[in-house]
């Protein structure tokens, strides 16, 4: 599917009603989102007019917002500008098993910093691999979007929903849900990302 131009894109800085995040993924297309453990979702209208934003928190888990609920901003403010519209989803923060996998020192500040300037998981695999080899980077930057996204759940496949034929199902890869530009004298700090990364279509196939 081809790139559709939308007012954000993954690893962008926003604010919501709900604090500062970060977008993960930009959806065109009708989705689910996880909603809690007991394996809930919930179903999001989305489409190249109307596209749906996931977004990590600041202060934990994420969640499904419109244009209209975001602004624009950075790490360094400490007065977020103000937002209007609610999120459409609920927030998904679950516990998550990899924690043993992130690199030393990084908590979620720092995790969320740092996917700002990947965008992707495949970014992240191709900024780490060199140094620790591409099994040991896959590992790594798995764990970093568990913990910022707050579930593993977009390792696995999700349903694409048809609001108008819910009989109608077929498989995305849940990358494609879920992705900051990173303080300054950050010890995962990175080189400026590419723009316009959206799907993480080379994410591991399962948990």
């Amino acid at each position: 599917m081809s790139r559709v131009a939308t007012p954000y894109e993954a690893g962008d800085v926003v604010a919501t009603t709900d604090g500062r995040g970060v977008v993960l993924a930009t959806k065109v297309e009708n989705f689910s989102f996880p909603q809690s453990e007991d394996n809930e979702h919930a179903d999001v209208e989305a489409s190249p007019e109307l596209p749906a934003y996931v977004v990590a928190l600041e202060e934990g888990g994420s969640a499904v917002y419109r244009e209209e609920a975001l602004e624009t901003t950075t790490f360094g403010e400490t007065q977020l500008p103000e937002t209007k519209d609610e999120r459409l989803t609920g927030i998904v923060d679950e516990s998550v098993g990899s924690e043993g996998d992130l690199p030393e020192g990084m908590g979620r500040r720092e995790a969320l910093e740092y996917w700002a300037s990947v965008g992707s998981w495949k970014a992240c695999v191709s900024d780490r691999e060199n140094e620790l080899g591409e099994r040991t980077a896959e590992a790594q930057c798995t764990a970093i979007k568990d913990l910022i996204a707050g579930t593993e759940r977009w390792r696995e496949h999700f349903r694409r929903t048809f609001l108008r034929d819910r009989r109608q199902l077929c498989c995305l890869r849940i990358p494609e849900i879920f992705g900051f530009p990173s303080t300054s004298g950050s010890r995962f700090t990175r080189t400026p990302r590419r723009k316009n990364l959206l799907h993480d279509q080379n994410a591991p196939r399962s948990g």
